[in-house]
């Protein structure tokens, strides 16, 4: 039969907007079972189909067992818009980065400066005879008590405004050349948990070997001369 001379009324239920001009502009969802009697094929016969798979010993299994005249291909590596999503991981792994030496580089100096300010305190415990590990140990409850609170504040105000762009799309993006009208998000409990825990190690890694390099280096007799 030939589909030229075919014709049929269709009724539109929905319009969708992906933000991708090369979907929008091309593609229609529809019934299959359409297509299938426009073009005279049988209920088993179709063009292509895409197969959704988590595991990569999945898709080898599907590559081998193919039969000779299907053609295979994964979407990821044969398709543009595909790469170019992935360049985003470039951009996201300089941005940790930049992040992580500059949370390192406020941490030492923050330290440095709570030791400076404390440089008496320190002199008046080790001439009452505290160790070094004990004036160490003293620094890093202190520090933890600036640190805890601060993340609860931190995490309650982040997840506040993630909340609020997930359900009312405060911000909003070009579409254009985004693909989206609004800034997408995810939340991921998982996730916040693994960043706390990172930014715990990060400060108590920078703290704790400047702040014990100082304290064992400051001799009380300066310190109270000095004063």
């Amino acid at each position: 039969r030939n589909p030229i001379f075919f014709s049929k009324k269709f009724i539109i239920s929905g319009l969708y907007e992906t933000g991708i001009p090369e979907f929008d502009d091309v593609y229609i969802i529809g019934n299959i079972k359409s297509i299938q009697k426009i073009y005279g094929w049988k209920k088993d016969l179709v063009e292509k189909f895409e197969i959704f798979v988590s595991y990569e010993n999945l898709k080898k299994e599907i590559f081998k067992k193919k039969p000779k005249e299907f053609l295979v291909q994964n979407i990821k590596s044969n398709h543009d818009l595909i790469k170019w999503i992935n360049i985003f991981d470039v951009n996201i792994i300089v941005i940790s980065l930049i992040i992580f030496v500059s949370v390192t580089i406020n941490m030492v100096v923050f330290i440095l400066i709570l030791l400076l300010e404390r440089i008496r305190t320190i002199g008046i415990l080790k001439t009452l005879g505290a160790k070094n590990k004990v004036i160490h140990k003293i620094f890093l409850f202190y520090i933890a008590q600036i640190l805890i609170p601060s993340l609860i504040i931190g995490n309650s105000i982040g997840i506040t405004l993630l909340v609020l762009q997930k359900k009312f799309h405060l911000i909003s993006l070009n579409k254009t050349q985004y693909f989206v009208d609004f800034v997408p998000i995810f939340i991921n409990i998982f996730h916040f948990i693994i960043i706390n825990l990172s930014i715990v190690f990060i400060c108590f890694i920078t703290i704790f070997f400047p702040s014990l390099f100082f304290i064992k280096k400051t001799h009380p007799i300066k310190v109270i001369e000095f004063e």
